[in-house]
């Protein structure tokens, strides 16, 4: 029978003092707060799955607080109750994000009617006029190996 827990609160989460050795603080349900010695403090979901015990950090102190780590394990016990092995949802969410934002990042090039060129970055902007961008097509025109451009 698993031992009952009394819920921490912000209080004893601020508390919480580092020792000589790691140590762990439950609140119920398979979270708990694991202080380091150096002081830093991460927040862990303990559960088992298909016989073996597990566990998922779920963030540090005090970037995910107290609330946002019970949300946290309450979704996690939604899964696990669903059949569904978090570890594995939260790490296809992670690259579904991923990709999301690499999407994002793609650059743009734009020739407009006056033969200038302007090149899209996501956190800058390249505009070129019509000289430089004759003088890019000839340079490029010229380290062509076999002597014809796919540009034209």
């Amino acid at each position: 029978m698993p031992k009952l827990a009394i819920p921490l609160t912000d209080a004893n989460v601020q508390a919480a003092v580092p020792r000589d050795n790691p140590f762990k603080i439950g609140d119920g349900g398979g979270l708990y707060l694991y202080v380091q010695p150096s002081g830093s403090r991460s927040w862990y979901m303990s559960y088992r799955r298909l016989g073996k015990q597990r566990r998922l950090v779920l963030g540090a102190y005090p970037g995910v607080s107290l609330a946002m780590a019970r949300t946290a394990r309450d979704r996690i016990r939604r899964l696990l109750a669903e059949g569904k092995d978090p570890a594995v949802v939260l790490r296809e969410e992670r690259m579904r994000e991923r990709e999301r934002q690499a999407a994002g990042r793609t650059f743009r090039l734009a020739l407009n009617e006056a033969g200038e060129l302007t090149i899209d970055k996501p956190h800058s902007c390249m505009r070129l006029n019509a000289s430089q961008v004759g003088a890019l097509r000839a340079f490029l025109i010229a380290t062509n190996d076999e002597g014809n451009s796919q540009g034209e």
